[in-house]
């Protein structure tokens, strides 16, 4: 009976080891921070586009100064967002491609990436299908402090792609807060005009 104990409490503890290495591989209160490589979300515009120009000079593809990657994923631009002046989003656009199957080949390159980095995601959805419509949807997510990375995908029987939207959390909600209150002004203002008809 105590050799049952002792192997069953060996086993739990193996499963415990083995687990507490397969968790997070970054530290949350550093990781939220990180738009991008080296660039932080808050910065300002200047700063970012100094950043970016170094991130992308350091991954091109094979030295082409039109094509970039990030451990074989294949891209095409950066697009930054900005609110008060201070990064707050990035959308990687991944480079379209009209082949279905090398389309579904960036996605799993970039997906394995995302997994080896951030775990398995919140979400996870199926790559959309060689029919689809091309519209895109967000297939994975990952929530890493107050920042939440996106992958997502889209597809119709000519094209497909797949991009990752980063964001700071805090940032998005109150650019999403900033918004409805411009839609409710304007709607307000709207109507005061007409009763003032």
């Amino acid at each position: 009976m105590r050799r049952i104990y002792a192997i069953k409490s060996l086993s739990a503890l193996l499963l415990l080891t083995i687990f507490s290495f397969c968790g997070k591989k970054y530290d949350v209160e550093t990781e939220e921070k990180i738009a991008l490589g080296n660039i932080l979300f808050g910065i300002s515009e200047a700063e970012y586009q100094t950043e970016i120009q170094n991130f992308m000079s350091n991954h091109l593809d094979n030295g082409d100064s039109t094509r970039f990657m990030i451990d074989g994923y294949m891209y095409e631009s950066v697009d930054p967002k900005f609110h008060d002046g201070k990064l707050y989003s990035l959308t990687i656009e991944g480079r379209p491609f009209g082949n279905y199957q090398t389309a579904f080949s960036q996605y799993l390159e970039i997906k394995s990436h995302l997994v080896d980095k951030y775990g398995h995601p919140l979400q996870d959805y199926s790559f959309p299908s060689k029919n689809s419509k091309g519209v895109s949807q967000m297939l994975a997510n990952w929530a890493i402090g107050k920042k939440e990375v996106q992958l997502w995908g889209a597809v119709n029987p000519n094209f497909g792609r797949s991009d990752i939207r980063i964001y700071d959390r805090n940032a998005m909600s109150e650019v999403k807060k900033g918004e409805e209150n411009a839609k409710k002004e304007a709607i307000e203002r709207e109507e005061a005009r007409r009763d003032s008809l």
